[in-house]
C-alpha cells in the first residue's frame, strides 16, 4: 500500500476534504510513528507509560512506517486539541522562559517541533475550512476550534515554538488501540473504519475543563 491507497471515502461525509489533506495527514502520522520507534529503540527505560507499554511492538514492526500511517484514516497526534482552557493561555500568554518538559526528552527538540508545526498548521487549516472534519480527523472539540481559527498562522507558528513538548499520542491512555493501529496482517479497510468510528465516538466524549 502507498499513499495513493489511503482510502478516503472510508468516512463519506468527509471525503472530499480527506482528499485535499491526505497527503499532510500521512506524512505527520509517519513522521510521528518513526518518532515513537526511535523512541521505542533507545536502551535506556522508557520515560513514558505509553512507550513502556508497547515497546516491544514499536521496535519489531512487520509492516513499512508508511504502510501503518496510510491506514490511520485520522491523525494519530494530539496537542490538547480537547483542553479549551490550555489553548486559552497558549493563545494569549506571553513566553515565560522555560519550555514544558518533553515526554521525550532522548530525541532532539527539532524533531518533536517539526511534528508539532505541521500538526499545529494543518490544525488551524482545518478549523477554518471544515469544523466536522476538524472534529472527526482531529478529536478537536468546538470550543478549541474557535479559538484556534481566530488565531493567525505567525500566532500559531509562536504557539509550536513554545509548545512543542505538549506534543502527545492521540489517545495516549488507550494502549490497545493503538496496539490495532499497528497490528500487522490486518483487514485494511476493517480497521479504518473501526478506527475511524472509535475517534468519532471518542470526539464527542466529555472534554477536560483545565489543563
Amino acid at each position: 500500500m502507498n499513499l495513493e491507497q489511503c482510502d478516503t471515502e472510508l468516512i463519506p461525509p468527509l471525503g472530499w476534504t480527506l482528499r485535499q489533506v491526505r497527503a499532510p495527514l500521512c506524512d505527520i502520522n509517519e513522521t510521528f510513528l518513526q518518532l515513537l520507534i526511535d523512541l521505542a529503540r533507545l536502551p535506556a527505560e522508557p520515560q513514558s507509560d505509553f512507550i513502556a507499554q508497547l515497546r516491544e511492538q514499536l521496535k519489531h514492526l512487520v509492516e513499512p512506517v508508511s504502510v501503518i500511517a496510510a491506514r490511520a484514516p485520522v491523525l494519530l497526534v494530539d496537542i490538547k486539541f480537547r483542553d479549551r482552557e490550555w489553548w486559552k493561555r497558549a493563545a494569549t500568554e506571553a513566553p515565560k522562559g522555560r519550555l514544558p518538559p518533553s515526554w521525550m526528552p532522548a530525541l532532539p527538540r527539532q524533531r518533536a517541533l517539526i511534528v508539532t508545526r505541521a500538526t499545529l498548521t494543518l490544525a488551524w487549516h482545518l478549523a477554518r475550512t471544515d469544523r466536522d472534519c476538524c472534529v472527526v480527523l482531529l478529536g478537536m472539540s468546538v470550543a478549541v476550534m474557535d479559538i484556534m481559527r481566530a488565531l493567525s498562522l505567525r500566532e500559531i507558528d509562536r504557539i509550536a515554538e513554545r509548545q512543542a513538548g505538549h506534543l502527545r499520542p492521540r489517545w495516549e491512555d488507550r494502549p490497545a488501540l493503538w496496539r490495532q493501529v499497528l497490528g500487522a496482517a490486518t483487514d485494511t479497510p476493517g480497521l479504518a473504519r473501526a478506527l475511524a468510528l472509535r475517534s468519532l465516538q471518542l470526539s464527542f466524549a466529555p472534554a477536560p475543563l483545565r489543563a
